[in-house]
């Protein structure tokens, strides 16, 4: 028998914590904080909103660590931008693991397609140009009374 690699984990104040989740924190829980993972594969957005989106991602990161906190306006008030990003990275390869085996590879391929094309906005208006004129040269000539 194999032994699986650990969970994702970050830390807080000096604690490890463990990035794991099951269906009931993707239906119910991440859903009630405004994330929808069931969605990642049809809508690139959700991706971007794990990455752009501050704060949903601040209230799933509180789902981790609030039994580590007082309150969760204390721990805002102490969340540094290093360790968001550190959970958001974790959080990230917890989607990828808990994702079927065979759409793990898309699921990363994507977000780091996705992350190319915001590091450079003109691939986008390349893109665009692209496809529009694709689409111009390939209509159909009107037909002929």
């Amino acid at each position: 028998m194999t032994e699986s690699a650990p969970p994702p984990s970050f830390y807080h104040n000096g604690n490890k914590v463990f990035v794991e989740f099951n269906y009931k924190n993707v239906m119910v829980d991440f859903k009630k904080m405004g994330l929808n993972l069931f969605d990642i594969y049809n809508d690139q957005r959700v991706i971007m909103q794990i990455f752009g989106d501050d704060e949903t991602m601040i209230q799933v990161w509180f789902f981790y660590i609030k039994d580590y906190e007082a309150s969760y306006d204390e721990a805002i008030e102490r969340l540094e931008v290093k360790e968001l990003q550190t959970f958001k990275e974790a959080f990230w390869s917890a989607v990828v693991n808990f994702s079927a085996p065979q759409m793990r590879t898309m699921l990363i391929e994507t977000k780091t397609m996705l992350f190319k094309y915001l590091s450079d906005p003109s691939k986008i208006r390349e893109e665009l140009q692209k496809k529009i004129s694709e689409s111009s040269s390939s209509e159909l000539s009107p037909e002929l009374e």
